[in-house]
């Protein structure tokens, strides 16, 4: 009779998405009868701590589970974080690799190689990342450095020149000098809508080298395809500050 009633207290706490009271309670009472479903349920509602302890509860198959709508869910940090606790990182090496990379990612971003290198640990797949990461920024310096430290082979540039003939087509203008600065102006000035961003080469924040030239894309609809075309036409004018 008791049960009963603790069970019907617990299912009033689940409908009222009360999780972390209900996991507490069907922990105490050591009460398994609910599912993955019920996980889901918490996830779905950004309980992830009642999940969490859920899923510890009943143990390696719902942990597994856990990882796996992490990873689903792009939660990257929150799955490396059930892996190291559980011992499941070799379980999901790639996964705990990519979770590395993105991490070493935001450092050098940052201009934070010291703490980039330190973070590798040695590992020779995320010193290579690395390696390519200086290279994507253009700190070749670094890329020798690092290389040189621990006999990495310098590796080959996969990037290629890109004509500007091969990006532009009909409904692309790219203005780089003043005289074609007037048609865009013109296609501009007759649009309802306009969106306009802005992106330049990553720069070193340590070292305060900013690349002097960006790109602004500019993208508007042109009145005569407003009914038959609904492609954009986009605009890219460059500048030099």
């Amino acid at each position: 009779m008791a049960q009963k009633v603790v069970e019907q207290y617990i299912s009033e706490l689940i409908e009222s998405k009360s999780y972390m009271a209900a996991v507490t309670l069907l922990k105490h009472f050591s009460i398994r009868q609910f599912g993955k479903s019920f996980l889901l349920n918490m996830l779905q509602s950004k309980q992830f701590k009642a999940a969490e302890k859920w899923a510890t509860f009943i143990g390696k198959p719902m942990l597994y589970v856990l990882v796996h709508e992490y990873i689903d869910r792009d939660m990257l940090k929150k799955a490396e974080k059930i892996m190291h606790q559980n011992n499941f990182v070799h379980d999901f090496l790639d996964i705990y690799r990519k979770y590395e990379e993105s991490l070493l990612k935001e450092l050098a971003d940052k201009g934070c190689w010291e703490i980039a290198e330190a973070r590798t640990n040695c590992n020779n797949h995320l010193l290579e990342h690395l390696v390519y990461l200086a290279m994507e920024a253009g700190c070749l310096e670094k890329v020798d450095e690092l290389c040189d430290r621990y006999l990495l082979k310098v590796p080959e540039p996969s990037l290629r020149h890109v004509h500007r003939d091969e990006l532009l087509g009909e409904d692309i203008i790219c203005v780089d000098q003043v005289d074609s600065l007037p048609v865009a102006t013109c296609h501009i000035e007759e649009s309802k809508v306009i969106h306009s961003d802005r992106e330049w080469k990553a720069y070193n924040v340590q070292r305060g080298k900013r690349h002097m030239v960006s790109i602004i894309p500019v993208a508007s609809e042109e009145k005569k395809q407003k009914v038959t075309n609904r492609r954009p036409i986009n605009y890219l004018k460059k500048w030099k500050a």
